[in-house]
């Protein structure tokens, strides 16, 4: 979804970021590109925002402490703003206590802006420096003539590159809305930037033999062996949390899937209440905004709609779609996956023409991404359908229905389960469309309809619903029978003890420590 996130998909695949063009170039020859067009608009942003990287560390060694916060905001209006001139002052945004020191001091300043080196860099000079990074570095030619062409291009956000500029080099603004297309003012001034913050490559630990435990457990579950996956997941938590400490991502992790193998055993408490553990820490860890974070709400809306809490599961959609708008913008097959659960939430709560708003745009989002005779496409049709039953516009239930099946039949079959499932309610849809057509005759033609039946418009059902999220989020529940069923939540009851007798063991003895110490100092 952003910068930091393809850095780590392509370094565990062993290739490093200056091979960022040699990917870009590898894109262009792919037939069908359009279905990773958001990887390349992540690879082009991150080569510019680490480019304007190399040269702001630069461009930082010629400024004078006392002009930092004028010079990094001179940088962002030369790099986003679509006007930069050095504000000699801010006085609209200013509180009048600070309008008279600034007057003060007004003329002094104008002559250290005036004087200072840093000042006379322009957009086109800094935009013709990324371009000689960019080729340097990372063998990438850019062919746009200014950096306002590549965005319109490649369809960027300004803000997200602010947000990378940010993280990358420590910056931190004022939180307001930036209007960055404005010819006759910059968009930033020198009281937007409020600090700024070294930025350390650091090492993480972790466990390896945790992470061995980690990768039996997605076997055991890939294989159906749910038990076992449980043990070895509780094993790998008490590994992590001895090593790395309670607030690490490889903790967060494991409480993750802790939570995901609650859901599917039922357990909808115990995996909220892990789930919500799990979206603090990534909080905490990583950021309201990262990536992860959002995947973590996501997931939280879904086990909070299981337990019944829809206004809350739809309270976490809304804030998880409008951090990923912020984050990679809303053209993006995460942005596919929250339009659809937001429509399914939505259509629980008998919304009928906001869900439809919301799984148009994820239909659309999943036949560029996914493809036209994907799966993911017919399920988009499909739940299309749904809701125009509910709403009594059979016509078009049908036109999405018939899509569905279509495809169902082309990709697993006619004998498949879904396929079957999709004929028998096409073939309902059709009676109900009927009925509904001869209601609408007898109606128009004024004879009694004392013998027609009124069409039945289906009430949206919790249940029904829920299953469509799960297969959305793509969760598929293992058929247990009723005695595997007891044996596994009995086991993990069982493990939920015996990690609380432990957590109180290590309280226990890190008391007696400090107490043997108190009373060695005494």
């Amino acid at each position: 979804m952003d910068g930091a996130t393809l850095t780590s998909a392509i370094h565990r695949r062993g290739v490093n970021v200056r091979y960022l063009g040699a990917i870009l170039r590898e894109l262009d020859k792919v037939e069908e590109r359009g279905r990773l067009s958001h990887v390349q608009r992540i690879s082009i942003s991150e080569i510019i925002i680490r480019s304007a990287k190399h040269i702001f560390r630069t461009y930082m060694k010629d400024v004078e402490p006392a002009a930092f916060s004028a010079a990094v905001s001179h940088f962002l209006n030369c790099l986003l703003s679509s006007s930069c001139f050095v504000p000699e002052s801010c006085t609209d945004e200013l509180p009048s206590r600070r309008r008279s020191r600034q007057r003060r001091s007004q003329s002094n300043r104008g002559n250290l802006l005036t004087n200072s080196v840093w000042a006379r860099l322009t957009s086109d000079e800094l935009w013709s420096r990324i371009r000689t990074d960019a080729q340097d570095y990372y063998h990438y030619t850019f062919k746009s003539e200014s950096i306002d062409e590549v965005i319109e291009k490649h369809n960027l956000q300004k803000i997200s590159l602010l947000r990378e500029m940010a993280i990358k080099t420590g910056i931190q603004v004022q939180l307001r809305e930036y209007v960055f297309e404005c010819r006759h003012k910059p968009a930033f001034c020198e009281e937007d930037v409020v600090n700024m913050f070294p930025v350390v490559k650091c090492l993480k630990p972790t466990s390896s033999d945790a992470a061995g435990l980690i990768q039996q457990v997605q076997l055991a579950v890939q294989q159906g062996r749910l038990g076992a996956g449980l043990a070895l997941i509780s094993q790998a938590l008490t590994l992590f949390s001895s090593v790395c400490g309670e607030l690490h991502e490889d903790v967060c992790m494991c409480l993750r899937l802790l939570g995901r193998l609650s859901y599917i055993l039922g357990e909808n408490d115990d995996a909220l209440g892990l789930q919500e553990k799990a979206a603090l820490s990534s909080e905490r860890i990583q950021g309201i905004d990262h990536p992860q974070t959002i995947q973590d709400y996501t997931h939280l809306a879904l086990y909070c709609f299981a337990g019944g809490r829809i206004l809350t599961s739809l309270q976490l959609l809304y804030r998880a779609r409008y951090l990923t708008l912020l984050v990679i913008g809303d053209d993006h097959p995460q942005i596919a996956l929250l339009d659809s659960m937001l429509g399914l939430v939505l259509y629980d709560l008998m919304e009928y023409e906001l869900s439809l708003k919301f799984l148009r745009e994820a239909l659309s989002l999943t036949s560029k991404y996914y493809g036209a005779k994907s799966l993911k496409h017919a399920h988009s049709h499909h739940v299309l359908a749904t809701v125009y039953e509910s709403k009594g516009e059979f016509q078009l239930a049908l036109q999405h229905e018939k899509e569905a099946n279509l495809i169902h039949k082309k990709q697993v079959g006619e004998n498949s389960d879904s396929t079957k499932k999709s004929s028998e309610y096409l073939t309902r849809l059709t009676e109900e469309a009927v009925i509904l057509q001869k209601a609408i005759s007898h109606i128009t033609s004024g004879k009694p309809s004392a013998g027609v039946s009124p069409p039945r418009f289906p009430i949206p059902s919790h249940h029904v619903i829920l299953q469509q999220l799960n297969l959305t989020c793509g969760i598929t529940f293992i058929p247990l029978s009723g005695k595997e069923f007891k044996d596994l939540r009995a086991e993990l009851s069982e493990r939920g003890k015996v990690q609380m007798e432990d957590l109180e063991n290590r309280v226990l003895y890190q008391k007696g420590l400090r107490i043997c110490s108190i009373k060695q100092q005494l």
